[in-house]
């Protein structure tokens, strides 16, 4: 957590064991509020215990990488190895823990590309930068940070119709959209059909670790005709 506190200013420079208590205490909460699949004393050992079968269980994952993302001493590990591939080893466990097939895929993040065009770019940026300014994190209009942030945005609209439905218009991060919407003039209906651009083009790009390679294609190509139509009714709009 060292040098990331602009993202998570509570979780910085904990003692040791200070991240297990916290996630423990997050999961009591949960429980005692009725959270649909937390059972009465779960804990984060609990998570972790399943987090490591699902690691080891993996046939494709190396072994190396299920004790590097575990955070255990390991006497064949060297400043080398750490130096050199650690985070490389981090990352491949990581994509076995969200659920891909093969850990040595490349993997493509969500983008907002799925439905910036020439014509829309101006507001699409300023909507990306007015969701991170103020209280947010304004850092993340940096240009050295943009790319980072663009995925971010791209991974909130993937899931926006779903948070909508789950949490309602009260939730804070579909207000914090939609107050970004409303001020570059974009509409709800906009929002939503961006978030099925950049869901359409997430699951065609990675359909070969998702096992359903025509479907993803049909879709995004789908999703790539109906926004060119959008495109269209735009521009003959502005010229009547």
């Amino acid at each position: 957590t060292n040098g990331i506190n602009w993202i998570l200013k509570g979780y910085v420079d904990m003692k040791d064991g200070g991240a297990s208590t916290k996630v423990s205490s997050i999961l009591e909460k949960c429980y005692k509020s009725g959270v649909e699949g937390v059972h009465e004393g779960a804990s984060s050992h609990g998570l972790r215990v399943t987090a490591t079968d699902e690691m080891v269980f993996n046939p494709l994952l190396a072994i190396f990488a299920t004790i590097a993302r575990g955070g255990w001493d390991f006497k064949g590990d060297n400043l080398a190895f750490h130096y050199f591939t650690a985070k490389l080893h981090v990352v491949m466990a990581g994509k076995v823990l969200a659920g891909w097939q093969d850990p040595n895929m490349k993997v493509s993040a969500p983008t907002i590309e799925a439905f910036k065009t020439t014509t829309n770019q101006e507001s699409v940026d300023a909507f990306c930068a007015s969701l991170f300014a103020g209280k947010g994190v304004p850092e993340l209009n940096e240009p050295r940070l943009r790319g980072f942030r663009d995925a971010m945005v791209a991974s909130l609209l993937m899931y926006y119709d779903d948070v909508k439905k789950e949490l309602t218009l009260q939730s804070k991060i579909i207000m914090a959209i939609h107050g970004a919407a409303r001020e570059h003039n974009i509409d709800f209906k906009t929002l939503s059909e961006w978030g099925t651009a950049v869901r359409y083009d997430f699951q065609a790009k990675n359909a070969a670790n998702m096992g359903d390679a025509d479907a993803s294609e049909a879709k995004r190509a789908k999703m790539a005709v109906k926004m060119l139509s959008n495109i269209v009714s735009a521009q003959q709009n502005n010229y009547k």
